[in-house]
């Protein structure tokens, strides 16, 4: 089984970027592979499939360790792990997000899965990072673009920073990147 890990660093304290993680809701706002369709009903959150239909989403319990882990249940036998980790790193914080690749996805399957990844990623960053997620918890207007005020515009161009990837398959010394090559 091929996975691929990316990382992203926010300027933003980690325990901030931890309780914005620990909130469903807030996928729909970056998180592609989820989207705006995300409800909450009868206690239980769900998406709407590409193909149809609605598919469970469960996300890992508030907790204090960064980990806001998510899995896409299509169907009763078929659970697609999202596994998200925030840690802290000096005043902010690295975010990774590793993905596994389904049995049988295609090369074209796989690619747009790890495009969709790492928009999301730069998304969360623009999110979280455009004036603090706190203070937007309740808010679903854009964030605004560029620095907040009080920010110096280097901090927060600190955080876009390049999204790095890395992949493994089952044998740690298998180092390849994620991204197929381009034809």
């Amino acid at each position: 089984m091929q996975a691929c890990t990316m990382q992203i660093s926010i300027a933003r304290p980690w325990r901030e970027v931890c309780g914005f993680l620990a909130e469903p809701r807030h996928y729909a706002r970056w998180a592609s592979w989820i989207g705006p369709s995300l409800r909450h009903r009868g206690g239980e959150w769900s998406v709407r499939r590409p193909r149809g239909g609605w598919a469970k989403v469960r996300f890992s319990e508030r907790n204090a360790f960064g980990v806001a882990d998510h899995w896409l249940l299509e169907d009763e036998d078929h659970a697609r792990l999202v596994a998200l980790r925030a840690l802290p790193h000096g005043e902010g914080c690295e975010v990774l997000l590793t993905l596994f690749r389904e049995h049988g996805s295609d090369e074209a399957a796989w690619a747009r899965q790890l495009a969709a990844a790492q928009q999301g990623l730069q998304q969360l960053c623009d999110v979280v990072d455009g004036g603090g997620a706190a203070q937007r918890a309740d808010d679903d207007a854009a964030p605004p673009a560029g620095p907040s005020p009080g920010r110096p515009a280097m901090v927060a161009a600190r955080s876009r920073a390049r999204i790095a990837l890395t992949a493994a398959s089952q044998r740690p010394s298998a180092q390849r990147p994620c991204m197929p090559a381009s034809s």
